[in-house]
This record gives C-alpha cells, sequence and structure tokens, in this order.
C-alpha cells in the first residue's frame, strides 16, 4: 500500500514519542514507525532498572552504619542473588507498562505501523508492504549496546545495557571494562549489592570529568570500595566458565564482564534503516548524520534540509525538530498535498 504523509517519525523511543507528539499539535497527518520493542529504551534497559539496581545497592550499604544508630543484626542481613534482579525486571515492566499505556496504546494502524523502515528515496520508506512518502522525516532510531569486534568470541561470557538486567541472578564477579558515568554508576551498585567487582578504563579519566582535580578525587573515593585499574586497555579471554580480563600485567578472573558504552551508544539507524541502492545510500550518508552524543547531534545535508533530521533522546525538539515544524508551518495545504 502507498501512504503519503506530512512527516514520519522513525522511532518510537524518548526522542521519536516527543516528536511525534510535538508535530501531531500542527498536522495530524503523521505517521511513527517503529522496528522492535515498543516501550523506550530508557525504560526498558537504561534509567529505569538502573536506578532500581542504585537504589537496591545503596539500601543493603546503609546497613554497614547500623550500629552506629543502635540497630543491631546487621550482619545477618544479605541481598537476594536472584531476588535483586527480578525486583528491578518487576519495576522495569511496570515503567514500560506505563510508557506503552500513554503513547503506543492510544495509537490506531493510520499512525503507527510496528515495522523496520528501509530509505528507497531521500522522501520514501519502504516499511513492511507498504511505501511511505513523506514531506519531511525524522530519524530518531536511537543507539544500541555493542561488543567490540575482538570480544564475540567470549559474548556469552559479556553483559552489556540490553543484556544486564535479564540475568536470573546476580554474578558472583564482574569485570566493568569502561568507567564512563554508565560503567561508574552500574559498577557501583553491582559492588554494593555484593558482586566482586573490579573497574576497568584505559584512559585516566572516569565519567567523562574534566577537571583533573574532581577526577582525582573521584577515583580516591570509589577506590574505597572496590579496585580501578586505569591507564590500560583491557583484553578479555575464557578459561573454562571464567572470562580473565587483563590490563596493564594485572588479571582479574571474573565470572562475567559488563562492556558498557565507552562513550555514546552507538547510533541504531545504521542497523535498522536500510538505504537502497547507491545512490540513495549516498543521499541518506549525506542526510542521515548520527547523533554525536548523548546531548547533540551532528548536522544534516544543507541540500536536503528539511527533508530529513536526525534527532536524540538529549535534544529530542531543539534543532531538528524546530526545522520540522517551521517546514510544516510554512507549507500552504495544497503544497501539503503533493501527491
Amino acid at each position: 500500500m502507498n501512504r503519503f504523509v506530512d512527516v514520519a517519525v522513525i522511532g518510537a523511543g524518548h526522542a521519536g514519542l516527543n516528536a511525534f507528539k510535538e508535530i501531531r499539535r500542527l498536522t495530524h497527518d503523521s505517521l511513527l514507525i517503529n522496528g522492535g520493542a515498543l516501550g523506550t529504551t530508557a525504560a526498558r534497559i537504561g534509567c529505569m532498572p538502573s536506578k532500581v539496581a542504585i537504589h537496591l545497592g545503596d539500601t543493603d550499604q546503609k546497613r554497614t552504619a547500623f550500629d552506629r544508630h543502635g540497630i543491631s543484626g546487621a550482619s545477618d542481613l544479605q541481598i537476594d542473588q536472584t531476588g535483586a534482579p527480578e525486583h528491578a525486571r518487576e519495576h522495569r515492566d511496570t515503567s514500560v507498562d506505563l510508557v506503552l499505556a500513554n503513547t503506543t496504546h492510544e495509537m490506531d494502524q493510520q499512525h503507527l505501523i510496528e515495522d523496520f523502515a528501509a530509505f528507497t528515496g531521500p522522501r520514501t520508506l519502504k516499511v513492511g508492504d507498504d511505501v511511505v512518502t513523506a514531506n519531511a522525516i525524522i530519524v530518531a532510531t536511537g543507539a544500541r549496546s555493542v561488543i567490540p569486534e575482538a570480544w564475540r568470541d567470549y559474548a556469552e561470557g559479556i553483559l552489556t545495557m540490553d543484556t544486564l538486567f535479564e540475568q536470573a541472578s546476580l554474578p558472583e564477579s564482574i569485570a566493568v571494562t569502561g568507567l564512563g558515568p554508565i560503567g561508574i554508576e552500574i559498577g557501583q551498585a553491582l559492588h554494593r549489592m555484593g558482586v566482586r567487582l573490579v573497574g576497568i578504563e584505559k584512559g585516566a579519566t572516569i565519567s567523562r570529568l574534566a577537571d583533573a582535580g574532581i577526577n582525582r578525587a573521584a577515583c580516591v573515593i570509589l577506590e574505597h570500595e572496590f579496585s580501578l585499574w586505569l591507564g590500560e586497555a583491557p583484553e578479555i579471554q575464557r578459561d573454562g566458565e571464567a572470562f580473565p580480563v587483563r590490563a596493564g600485567g594485572r588479571e582479574a578472573r571474573s565470572t562475567r564482564s559488563f562492556s558498557p558504552p565507552a562513550g555514546p551508544r552507538t547510533p541504531a539507524g545504521p542497523a535498522s534503516i536500510a538505504c537502497r541502492s547507491a545512490a540513495i545510500r549516498t543521499a541518506c550518508r549525506a542526510t542521515i548524520r548520527q547523533p554525536s552524543g548523548s546531548m547533540g547531534c551532528r548536522s544534516i545535508s544543507r541540500a536536503m534540509q528539511p527533508a530529513v533530521a536526525p534527532i536524540c533522546s538529549g535534544q529530542w525538539s531543539r534543532a531538528g525538530l524546530r526545522t520540522i515544524t517551521r517546514f510544516i508551518a510554512s507549507r500552504s495545504p495544497s503544497e501539503r498535498k503533493h501527491r
């Protein structure tokens, strides 16, 4: 079936849902396209379950101060190794249900297609059995966790944000390879829940801290809880059921490795949005510039503006959406009926 719309939004995550909501204030001639699970990355595998894990770790950590408050018996308290991840999943599922109930569950097939999109032209998309032509297309496909190529033979021993909260129980030990904000928060939470842990960072800076003094202070504070290995790139191997991680002559024998994004998560666009033919691939590379980080997006080709605009969750409406809304508002009803 051929469909013609004013605006098509690819991706029903945090950025895409908010963009779609704003766009519908200007035109109902719009379409949301999503391939894969609904419910947003933040609710399914990111912010929501990770904050539950942080809360669990902090709650368990408080028992170390019970004696000072006149509370005895703290030594008998412990985290349930299977109950803790189950608790995180329960809260995660509740968050996802709330997101769905207030967004995509309210949409009919006229406004939502659950399938992957492929560009067949600068303004045309193949979505399942449909061909969608749009005056403007917003790309909000988000990002995905990636295991480094050299480590893929050991993938079963490596956890990412996509798989961490799907484990039946907490691991006995883990090496966190990459100490950006996500590695730090997840590492500290796991440690406080009783997981033996070492944090490894190939650089000298943790959590992207720009100030050298603050970085040193943060390292000192964290090293009171678990070991930090800085300045050496990690290497992973397999030895029976263990996955030894080596860095700078040191070795940690862990049952699992957690590989958080070393920088921004890898954009999901290339994996979920195909560009057909050499000419279209060239056009797509020129117009669909992927997010440069969580707080901004690279510019798109001036020649194609405002046909295609990328947005990301950090600035879901600021630059790309302003361009699109100006474009919609500037077109007369007759111009919109391009078909």
